[in-house]
C-alpha cells in the first residue's frame, strides 16, 4: 500500500523522453539506465535487497510512444526492457509475467487483433505505458528498441523513477 510508512525514490539518468530513430533491427537501439547511488555493476543481490527484501511494493512507470513502429508484433520482439538480472522482458507494463503482451489488453487496445497498440504499425501516434510492478524483475537496467529506421518510423521512450513503498 502506497500510503504505508516508508518510501524510497531512486532517480536515474534516463528519465527524460528520448527519441528512438535510425535503428531497424530488433533491439539495435540500446539505452543503459544508471541509477543514482547504485553502481552500474551492482550485483542483482544488491538490487534485490533494495526492491524485494526491504519494501512491500515497488513500481516504475515505463512508456513507449510509436509512429509506424512495432513493439512485440507476432512474437517478433522489436522492443523490450531488461530486468535487474539481465532478462529480456517480453511484456510492456501492467501485464505481470505474460509474454508478448501490453497493458492495452485491458480493453484499451486500438485494435483487438493486436496485443499492443504499437503493433498496428500505422501512421498514427500510439503508445504503450503502465507501471511495472513485479519487484522480482525491477529495476529496469536497459531499454531496447528497433523498427525505427525509415523516415516514417520513430518512437520515444520514457522511464520514470523507481518508487518503493511500505517497509516490511
Amino acid at each position: 500500500d502506497e500510503d504505508s510508512v516508508g518510501v524510497t525514490v531512486v532517480s536515474h539518468d534516463s528519465e527524460n523522453r528520448t527519441l528512438v530513430d535510425g535503428f531497424q533491427d530488433p533491439g539495435s537501439y540500446s539505452c543503459n539506465v544508471t541509477y543514482q547511488g547504485i553502481s552500474r555493476t551492482a550485483s542483482s543481490v544488491h538490487c534485490e535487497q533494495l526492491t524485494w527484501l526491504n519494501w512491500r511494493t515497488c513500481k516504475q512507470f515505463i512508456k513507449h510512444e510509436c509512429y509506424h513502429s512495432q513493439l512485440l508484433y507476432n512474437r517478433d520482439m522489436y522492443g523490450w526492457w531488461v530486468s535487474r538480472d539481465g532478462e529480456n522482458m517480453k511484456n510492456w507494463g501492467g501485464v505481470v509475467s505474460v509474454d508478448y503482451e501490453c497493458t492495452c489488453l485491458n480493453n484499451t487496445c486500438a485494435n483487438t487483433n493486436y496485443g499492443c497498440n504499437c503493433d498496428m504499425s500505422d501512421r498514427t501516434w500510439r503508445e504503450e505505458g503502465a507501471f511495472l510492478k513485479d519487484k522480482f524483475m525491477l529495476l529496469v537496467k536497459q531499454l531496447r528498441f528497433g523498427d525505427a529506421l525509415y523516415y516514417s518510423d520513430k518512437g520515444y521512450h520514457t522511464l520514470e523513477k523507481l518508487k518503493c513503498f511500505g517497509l516490511i
